[in-house]
């Protein structure tokens, strides 16, 4: 069953807590953050492609809460 507007809401606003929460643990970041482990098939035509953004600088905080992923 598809999921309702508010439910994907409150997904999204849960993973983002997980970049920028500091206060979570790094186990507890971890297990969060494999709950989220989906596939998916994008749709090109009905959604072009996001902006930019500075993945340079995402990258350094998200490298920085899961140290243990590496690269």
């Amino acid at each position: 069953m598809p999921l309702s507007a508010q439910e994907i809401r409150e997904v999204i606003i849960e993973f983002i807590a997980l970049i920028e929460n500091d206060t979570i643990s790094p186990e507890d970041r971890m297990r969060r953050l494999l709950q989220h482990d989906v596939s998916y098939t994008f749709d090109e035509r009905d959604y072009p492609d996001a902006p930019r953004k500075d993945y340079n600088a995402m990258r350094q905080i998200v490298s920085a809460r899961f140290p243990e992923l590496g690269y």
